[in-house]
């Protein structure tokens, strides 16, 4: 059994899901985290609003750059 860094409930291993939120998040979240399936549902919902938001950014950046 494996807790879930989130809400703290044991599940067993093959159904934890292991991610590097700092990858989609920024410096501000943790290298490593573990999340049981509910946890990680919820996690990929703003995840993805937020990644979704960060790339567009990113993108007017360049477009603006180039066309500068």
């Amino acid at each position: 059994m494996k807790a879930c860094n989130i809400c703290k409930s044991s599940f067993e291993e093959k159904e934890m899901t292991t991610v590097n939120p700092s990858q989609y998040l920024g410096g501000d979240y943790p290298d490593i985290t573990s999340f049981c399936p509910s946890c990680f549902q919820k996690f990929l919902i703003k995840a993805q609003e937020i990644y979704s938001s960060q790339e567009k950014l990113k993108e007017m950046n360049l477009k603006e750059f180039t066309e500068s």
